[in-house]
């Protein structure tokens, strides 16, 4: 078996990376979400708009994420 090069190996800092991604990434889809229910189409008195941005939220957030 070949043995793996240093720069092939996970490095230890990979946590870290991942953490970082994982709440900056959230942040930001949050606050894309908040700008569009506050200057979108209704205003935040629109009906359905609440489950729309709920859903909206996952979709910018996983790619970011990923």
């Amino acid at each position: 078996m070949a043995r793996l090069l240093p720069q092939d190996k996970i490095q230890p800092h990979w946590w870290r990376k991942s953490l970082i991604s994982f709440f900056l990434g959230l942040l930001l889809s949050y606050g894309i979400v908040a700008l569009f229910a506050w200057f979108g189409p209704g205003g935040l008195e629109m009906d359905m708009k609440v489950q729309f941005n709920m859903w909206m939220l996952s979709v910018i957030w996983l790619p970011l994420f990923y």
